[in-house]
């Protein structure tokens, strides 16, 4: 039971309660959570011969930590935990945006300086550099939006040019690498890694692949787990292999049951196919690997060498607009640039003969 304070001068909000150790006093304020109002408290250490100027003393530092809790100091950690709800981000992200945002606040004046350290580093890559300021770019992008800041001090900053870290894989290579999870994996790999080089899908839209999802005429229906939005178009499986393992792997399991299990389930998948390909495959003279992404633009480069049209290409590889596609795919062939030169050297060739003449 809470009783007003009677030995004490009047103060808004603090009350005498009584409880079996004895006498003690609170500060009370509230707050509003989720809509309601919530009591906060605050024990004020009062004893019974404080001088006047005591007693305020000790209530307005009781004051100043009420205020504390119902307005709390609201720093980046915060609004990084905010963003990750909102996102639905997952732990290793959270962990990301907070190693890459660590040092900066919410003042754009002196978050440019820390921006400027980034780029003035001499112990990260280019490729480190870019992805750091992506996080801040896209973090204050959504402080802007929520009126938190008035402005990021990462826009319009542009690191080199984009470089594929992976290399496209050669026939023999997409061979060699099939061949030996075939005989050396199990039936959800192989078809784990001929889905990713059939489809051209991202990893994460293979992972979350439902039973039911493939339908009776072998058409594929992918999500994409970053907009948590289906792929614009079904994509047809015409591999004979893969409507094979499909059947194996599925069985009589239920058909809203994942194929490649859930959560950490499905990407070990991921992880162990990729741990293969480091094994198998050494890095080129540049550094660049082979990786399962490999697979992704392996199936846009060739599509474009067939003349596919690139608004097709766009939506079979779920890209938001056909300039992504052309930008990052529309890469010339070795050999459709050696025939454009013999062409070329045919061409003169014929303007330098005399019967011309």
């Amino acid at each position: 039971m809470v009783k007003r304070n009677t030995e004490f001068p009047k103060v808004k909000g603090l009350y005498k309660k009584r409880t079996a150790a004895g006498v003690r006093y609170v500060l009370r304020g509230t707050k509003k959570d989720g809509g309601k109002m919530v009591d906060l408290f605050v024990t004020v250490p009062l004893e019974p011969d404080d001088s006047d100027r005591v007693f305020y003393e000790k209530v307005q530092k009781a004051r100043e930590e009420l205020d504390a809790k119902i307005n709390p100091v609201k720093d980046i950690a915060y609004y990084i935990d905010q963003y990750a709800c909102k996102r639905t981000l997952s732990q290793g992200s959270v962990w990301q945006y907070n190693h890459a945002l660590k040092g900066f606040n919410l003042n754009a004046d002196n978050d440019e300086r820390m921006v400027a350290e980034i780029l003035a580093r001499t112990d990260l890559k280019d490729t480190s550099k870019k992805r750091m300021i992506g996080i801040v770019n896209t973090f204050y992008k959504y402080l802007v939006q929520i009126g938190v800041v008035k402005r990021n001090p990462a826009a319009g900053i542009r690191i080199g040019r984009w470089q594929r870290r992976t290399r496209i894989p050669t026939d023999a290579e997409v061979e060699r690498i099939l061949t030996y999870t075939d005989t050396n994996g199990n039936e959800a790999d192989a078809l784990f890694l001929r889905l990713i080089r059939d489809t051209g899908a991202r990893c994460s839209s293979v992972e979350i692949l439902r039973i039911c999802d493939m339908s009776d005429d072998w058409h594929l229906s992918l999500y994409n787990v970053k907009t948590r939005k289906p792929y614009s178009v079904s994509i047809l499986i015409t591999d004979p292999v893969v409507k094979q393992l499909w059947k194996s792997v599925a069985g009589n399991r239920d058909p809203m049951a994942h194929i490649f299990g859930e959560g950490i389930e499905a990407k070990r998948v991921t992880r162990r196919l990729g741990c293969r390909m480091q094994r198998l495959f050494e890095p080129d003279a540049d550094g660049q690997r082979i990786s399962i992404h490999s697979f992704r633009h392996r199936f846009g480069c060739q599509l474009i060498e067939k003349g596919t049209p690139i608004t097709t290409i766009a939506s079979l590889m779920d890209h938001q607009s056909a300039s992504v596609t052309y930008q990052y795919y529309a890469r010339p062939a070795q050999s459709n640039v050696d025939d454009a030169m013999r062409l070329l050297g045919s061409f003169n060739q014929d303007s330098d003969d005399p019967s011309d003449r």
